[in-house]
């Protein structure tokens, strides 16, 4: 590994090579990225790029907006707003908190009850055709839901994981979808698939079946089934939350301007700029990022070369135009969806009008889909033919003389980029993602991608920012890396992390600096470690030549009064992973409640001790503390960012509850039951000659009176062996108290150790002869010079949740934890003898 780093730093760019002269341009920019393109992925790269990971960039936008195929149109007599482009946003991971952090506000998207009149455009006349019923619709979209899950890993967000040739290319995403359908029996779904994003497609019964999987995949099929939500602006208008990052990147926009020439190498990029007053700008940046859709025409001034040539020569598309539409004869609350009883399943042949529906005032939405040399003039003539023949056909009002007025006009260009079914079983896909990174040239967009907004998001989030970033992170000079004969410590992006990005970053989004973390690894093929506070003396929490993700600084905690999910009602706390016990047992305390945190002072709360399983004082009450998780964020090996609950994602959340360490993902924080305060605790303190032995006990939940007559045998006990005990119980009306009062503070460093624990059954305290053992071998211990400690965690409310807690633990009387010490000038055959007499007792 020590050769492949230091041959991947060697590579590494020191300068810009500088092939367009000075003269070429009156301004000269230097920017760690230069972004072609202002759309959704092209917007929210910026924005990820300056904002959390402090990269200087500048995005050259074609048009005088940024948004890419947002369009809104604000009806001028009476303000309201109507989208014509983008109708809203399905949820998928990180979105609605990406546009959170804008500021805007959102709701559930609200449609209009419209009549349907479903007529054939050409004609104009109605058809003979009804949708099937909606029960066999709902039965289709579940039985093609499963289908889409089936390969969503290799679809979403990117490509990444896309099988190539050798590994074999299911058959199924190359099989013309008219076959796929007639091969799972659901004919019912196609009308809804069509309908909704189909209608943009060229040939949509013979397109591949992976492209409509694109257009209508797993994430839109669950919106449609009410198994994930969607979102638009409370204003009703999306162009708000493009409106709000033009607000914050400011003048790293460039509107109105194209690039009309680029000159690329591994050594950096040059892109000269022309705007629309033909001022000219050069500008000189580390990396190139396009975002617009990737076709020889639109690469026109990128210096393309053959390899890149090879694969985008071969892309096949079709043209989609929007537009809000009005004429006095419209009426209200109508849809006019064009079908073509002829043709298969109904669907329309391109070019055609997909439909006009109502969208308040006077306005209609307008649709139009073309092959790829349809152009927007011939698309706007199409759509008063189709009103004409609509109403000669009297399906709609005549329009008497006036023409239709077309209010707002988006032309979205090419759309739905796909290879034919030649080119995707000979490899394209691959050969297309092989293009990133050269000639540091990286690509976004929906030719990478699935053409949606909020999945487009995330393919940046954990596919091309990671990329991008992991050469800039060395190339900025940040990250150090210690190399020597036999080890590789690498420090740099655990140290960038948690001591730079995450102090600087904003709490909602310290996850996404984890999220680059576990991608960088992965695409550089990394051991990657999870540590959280760190208490694990035997060292499990660290790993030779590995790259340490820390989530001790993840400190966040909120309380909820009342929080509600299907098995639970009642007060929550929200617990980032880094949160110690003292720190969560003070925040419970101000609001009277009590939560199940470690015993120790130095435990965090979220790394290995709730993915054990997690022993507490209050266990006896209330269970483990993996008993008491509601929800849980983590950052998937995949990159992923997602909430895992008892209703989502849950095979996950059963397996980070209770299933192991640093193994299922990485934990940003837990939402966890809040119970209401205990009663009166009682904790004695000691002055006796066995103090460094027995420092102090826990009473429980009993007064000072009950828990001396409960111990009065046992000092009775050491008084008759010459052992005067004095405790000096006292009483405690809150847990933070008592804990405080009873745990001392913890050494640091002092010595060298090996531990190990072990639970103990009921059994091994009820049975005497199972006592008698259970004693001898725990005298052994000390007698050969150990230590131990012991947990008493009987008890615990029944039903335990299923989770993965290990079994043992639910029938434990006692968890011990013994341990044995040695001085730095111990020989290593006195260090085996210690840990022989530890492990085989």
């Amino acid at each position: 590994m020590a050769a492949r780093i230091a041959a991947f730093l060697g590579a590494l760019p020191l300068a810009v090579s500088v092939t367009i002269p000075d003269s070429a341009a009156t301004k000269i920019l230097h920017k760690d990225v230069v972004i072609l393109g202002g759309g959704a992925s092209g917007s929210h790269a910026a924005i990820r790029l300056r904002e959390d990971y402090n990269k200087t960039i500048i995005v050259v936008e074609k048009q005088a907006r940024i948004g890419g195929h947002v369009a809104t149109f604000t009806d001028p007599e009476t303000g309201n707003n109507y989208d014509y482009g983008v109708n809203s946003y399905t949820d998928y991971t990180g979105a609605r908190e990406f546009v959170a952090r804008l500021n805007v506000s959102v709701a559930t998207p609200a449609r209009l009850a419209l009549t349907t009149t479903y007529a054939d455009f050409k004609t104009g006349k109605p058809t003979n055709y009804s949708l099937p019923a909606a029960a066999d619709t709902t039965a289709a979209l579940r039985t093609y839901l499963t289908l889409c899950e089936r390969y969503e890993e290799n679809l979403l967000p990117s490509y990444a994981k896309f099988p190539n040739v050798t590994e074999g290319i299911p058959k199924d995403l190359t099989l013309p979808f008219i076959d796929f359908v007639k091969k799972y029996a659901i004919e019912a779904a196609v009308p809804r698939i069509f309908q909704v994003t189909g209608l943009g497609m060229d040939d949509f019964a013979r397109q591949s079946t992976l492209y409509v999987m694109q257009t209508f995949g797993a994430p839109i099929t669950r919106s449609f089934l009410g198994i994930v939500g969607s979102f638009v602006p409370v204003s009703k208008r999306n162009s708000d939350i493009y409106d709000a990052i033009a607000r914050r990147l400011g003048d790293d926009v460039m509107y109105s301007s194209t690039a009309i020439q680029t000159a690329r190498s591994d050594n950096g990029v040059e892109v000269l700029v022309e705007s629309a007053d033909k001022s000219r700008t050069l500008i000189r940046a580390k990396k190139l990022l396009i975002s617009f859709e990737p076709t020889l025409h639109n690469l026109d001034g990128i210096d393309i070369d053959e390899e890149e040539t090879s694969v985008f020569e071969n892309w096949s598309w079709s043209t989609v135009y929007a537009g809000i539409v009005s004429h006095p004869s419209l009426p209200r609350l109508a849809s006019y969806t064009n079908t073509a009883p002829t043709r298969w399943m109904s669907l329309p042949e391109l070019p055609f009008v997909g439909r006009f529906d109502y969208l308040g005032d006077d306005n209609y939405r307008v649709l139009v889909s073309g092959h790829r040399y349809f152009n927007s003039r011939e698309a706007q003539k199409l759509v008063g033919e189709s009103l004409k023949q609509l109403a000669a056909a009297g399906t709609v009002p005549g329009l008497g003389n006036g023409a239709v007025q077309i209010k707002a006009w988006a032309d979205h260009g090419a759309m739905q980029l796909h290879f034919e079914r030649e080119y995707l079983e000979a490899g394209a896909i691959a050969k297309l993602y092989a293009l990133q990174g050269r000639r540091s040239t990286y690509f976004t967009g929906g030719a990478w991608s699935a053409q949606f907004t909020t999945i487009l998001w995330e393919t940046n989030n954990q596919y091309v920012l990671p990329k991008l970033l992991a050469e800039l992170i060395y190339e900025a000079n940040k990250c150090k890396i210690r190399v020597d004969m036999l080890t590789i410590a690498v420090l740099s992006v655990s140290q960038r992390i948690l001591s730079d990005l995450c102090d600087r970053s904003p709490a909602a989004t310290k996850h996404r600096v984890i999220q680059l973390a576990v991608n960088f690894a992965r695409t550089q093929n990394l051991r990657l470690v999870v540590k959280n506070t760190g208490h694990d003396f035997n060292g499990r929490s660290l790993g030779s030549g590995a790259l340490s993700i820390w989530t001790n600084k993840l400190k966040g905690l909120e309380f909820y009064k009342d929080y509600n999910t299907t098995s639970y009602a009642g007060s929550a706390m929200k617990v980032g992973a880094g949160v110690l016990p003292y720190e969560l047992y003070e925040a419970a305390d101000v609001h009277g409640v009590v939560v199940v945190g470690g015993e120790g002072k130095t435990v965090g709360f979220g790394g290995g001790y709730i993915a054990g399983g997690g022993h507490s004082p209050v266990s006896p009450l209330y269970g483990l503390a993996a008993d008491q998780v509601l929800s849980i964020d983590v950052v998937t090996p995949d990159g992923r960012f997602i909430t895992a609950t008892e209703k989502k994602n849950t095979d996950l959340f059963w397996a980070l509850r209770g299933g192991g360490g640093g193994t299922f993902g990485v934990v940003t924080s837990y939402v966890i039951k809040a119970h209401l305060s205990l009663p009166v605790i009682s904790v004695a303190s000691f002055s006796f000659g066995i103090y460094d032995h027995l420092r102090n006990i826990s009473g429980g939940y009993m007064t000072a009176e009950e828990a001396n007559e409960l111990t009065a045998p046992l000092f009775a006990n050491c008084k008759a062996l010459g052992i005067n005990v004095q405790p000096n119980w006292s009483e405690h009306a809150t847990f933070l108290s008592a804990w405080t009062a009873g745990f001392p503070v913890e050494p640091v460093g002092s010595h060298g150790n090996k531990m190990a624990s072990r639970l103990f059954t009921k059994e091994n305290l009820n049975d005497p002869a199972n006592f008698n053992t259970t004693y001898e071998a725990l005298k052994g211990v000390s007698d050969r010079g150990g230590s131990l400690i012991g947990f008493g965690i009987t008890g615990g409310p029944g039903p335990h949740p299923d989770n993965a807690v290990n079994p043992a633990w639910r029938d434990a009387a006692m968890f011990v934890i013994s341990w044995v010490t040695w001085d730095a000038d111990t020989s290593l055959a006195r260090i085996a003898e210690l840990n022989k007499n530890l492990t085989e007792l």
